[in-house]
């Protein structure tokens, strides 16, 4: 005969959070996802993530902020296991750009990776040979700033300051993209 476990009442209040909040969490977790279709997978982690560490949160105050960070979390370990298939350098650069761009959580903004990549790829054709090449050097290559400095016999502090900028341009660029303007 099977037994049949008790629902915890902690655990229980915690999944009918959830579900009140189901139709925010698909939305952060579609806009988060790698690819569309793992939308619900990111969903039914989050739940399993949220419902068996319940006894950690405050379930009395507004979850929304936590749902969202669990959510977020899981989506960036489906980012990762996703972006595993990429170049390395190809990773690295996507990471960079995106590291301090705020995506809203506005369904046009929402690119695929294939479509992702085909707005790095124009955006980075829109450089400068020479930001181009530092570019290269950079993530393809994998010297350092400081190494690119010197062999070019370039100030260090200069070259740095010209990669943040170019980074700019880049980020700029994929924000365009996000937002589904012409680039």
């Amino acid at each position: 005969m099977t037994e049949v476990k008790a629902i915890d009442p902690i655990q229980e209040k915690a999944g009918k959070l959830f579900m009140q909040h189901y139709p925010l969490i698909r939305h952060i977790a579609l806009m988060n996802a790698p690819v569309r279709d793992l939308r619900d997978d990111i969903v039914n982690d989050a739940y399993v993530s949220f419902v068996e560490n319940a006894y950690r949160y405050d379930l009395e105050s507004d979850v929304r902020p936590l749902l969202r960070t669990i959510v977020v979390a899981r989506a960036k370990d489906h980012w990762r296991n996703h972006l595993r298939q990429l170049p390395e350098p190809i990773v690295q650069l996507l990471e960079v750009i995106q590291k301090d761009m705020e995506l809203k959580d506005d369904p046009a903004r929402f690119l695929t990776l294939d479509e992702e990549l085909a707005a790095l790829d124009a955006c980075l054709s829109k450089l400068s040979p020479e930001a181009r090449d530092l570019i290269q050097k950079v993530y393809f290559d994998g010297m350092t700033v400081a190494e690119i400095a010197r062999d070019a016999r370039l100030n260090p502090d200069n070259l740095y300051k010209t990669m943040l900028k170019i980074r700019l341009v880049l980020r700029n660029c994929m924000d365009k993209s996000y937002s589904g303007e012409p680039l």
